[in-house]
């Protein structure tokens, strides 16, 4: 829907809408990445010089996701 996207957790019967910058990095979370390749992916897609910006909200948003069990970090 226009960039963003509507998730559902289908066990909890929630949802939840992210806007374009998190359907980004949604899409990104298929393969493993780390925090600086997410950086770097939306630096470069919505050209954005500001980096040190974007890492504190890219974290808050893994966090938020971590939260809900959408995603997991791993290690190695």
């Amino acid at each position: 829907m226009d960039g963003e996207a509507v998730m559902m957790d289908v066990n909890q019967g929630s949802y939840f809408a992210i806007n374009e910058v998190g359907a980004h990095i949604w899409a990104q979370l298929e393969t493993q990445q780390t925090v600086g390749a997410l950086i770097e992916s939306v630096r470069t897609s919505f050209s954005s010089d500001k980096a040190a910006q974007l890492e504190p909200e890219i974290s808050q948003f893994l966090r938020d996701m971590a939260d809900k069990k959408l995603v997991h970090e791993v290690s190695g």
